[in-house]
């Protein structure tokens, strides 16, 4: 048994290095999954809190994406579920032990900038963007207090374009599960 359990922890990190994902069996049910992340505008999630808008059970385009680079684990939210940039869902699914504990950022995948709100924020996005772009997902666009640039520039430590100064809000970090 010890055996099989390693070759599955060997087979899951060649996996995430071959650009693997994955989505918790528990919540594939209310996925509608095409192809890997670099179609991820495709993705349909059911709508399951509905804090933010349309009516539970719906289905409804991917805004966020809860992800954990540490296992490649992905956690698609519906748009209608993305108050508080999906963590209200992310927490509901912890707590139901639909997906693993653990810690997870979300990035936005539609059109419009992912946000970071200071240095500690950024040092936290950058894993979460290398292993996003690894995965295949899109280079997507990020601002800073007063850069735009994006993930590909975050990663490999390239500075952005500067825009006007201006103060993001506050971060409120999701609840600790």
């Amino acid at each position: 048994m010890k055996f099989l359990k390693t070759v599955r922890a060997k087979y899951k990190i060649i996996a995430l290095k071959l650009g693997h994902f994955s989505i918790p069996d528990k919540i594939k049910s209310n996925l509608k999954i095409e192809g890997d992340v670099s179609n991820i505008q495709k993705w349909k999630a059911k709508v399951i809190l509905g804090n933010s808008g349309g009516k539970e059970g719906e289905w409804d385009d991917v805004g966020y994406v809860g992800f954990k680079p540490s296992t490649g684990t992905l956690v698609p939210v519906a748009r209608a579920d993305e108050h508080q940039t999906g963590y209200d869902l992310i927490d509901y699914y912890i707590q139901k032990g639909l997906i693993p504990k653990g810690k997870y950022t979300t990035i936005w995948v539609r059109t419009g900038p992912n946000y970071a709100h200071d240095d500690e924020h950024i040092k936290e996005l950058i894993p979460v963007y290398k292993k996003w772009l690894e995965l295949g997902g899109e280079n997507l666009r990020i601002k800073t207090k007063n850069k735009y640039m994006s993930f590909e520039d975050l990663v490999n430590g390239k500075d952005g374009i500067e825009h006007p100064q201006g103060k993001l809000g506050k971060r409120t970090p999701p609840a600790k599960a």
